[in-house]
């Protein structure tokens, strides 16, 4: 397979993987989403990469919900609007 004129490794698709996952593929031709589609059901190492990325950035995003308690976001807002 090929990209770009160059061979699709699994260096490419990793990058790909990463851009993908970050939304960088606004606007990507049909042809390369395709080739990379097919690579990622293909290939278990990169198949192994994006299914690690997404399940990171699912426990990331988990633990980042937390609230604070309610005097912290109190000086906090009030140290906000100090600053405006």
């Amino acid at each position: 397979m090929e990209i770009n004129n160059r061979p699709l490794s699994c260096n490419v698709s990793s990058e790909d993987v990463y851009r993908m996952l970050d939304g960088y593929f606004e606007g990507i031709d049909a042809t390369r989403s395709e080739t990379l589609s097919s690579h990622l059901k293909n290939c278990d190492c990169c198949s192994d990469v994006m299914q690690f990325q997404l399940g990171l950035r699912t426990v990331i995003g988990s633990g980042c919900r937390e609230e604070l308690p309610d005097d912290v976001r109190q000086r906090l807002l009030e140290s906000l609007h100090k600053l405006r």
